[in-house]
């Protein structure tokens, strides 16, 4: 089989949000697919760095101050 149904599914994959038979089929592609074993390994190392962040990182960045308008001369 080629990796092209699959070659979406690694992040879904990695972060638990495939469901039970797509997990299954996707575990059993990744025995025979070179490729989609090697895009795996690439962002393994994504979800625990996002779940070390804090939540504040994403609030809402605070508003830049206000610029007064230039006076005329």
């Amino acid at each position: 089989m080629t990796a092209e149904p699959y070659a979406r599914l690694d992040a879904a994959y990695l972060l638990g949000a495939l469901d039970a038979d797509e997990r299954l089929s996707y575990e059993a592609h990744l025995v025979t697919c070179w490729r989609c074993r090697a895009s795996l390994a690439e962002i393994s190392a994504i979800a625990p760095l996002l779940a070390g962040l804090d939540e504040s990182v994403f609030a809402t960045p605070p508003q830049a101050p206000r610029r007064q308008a230039p006076t005329p001369c």
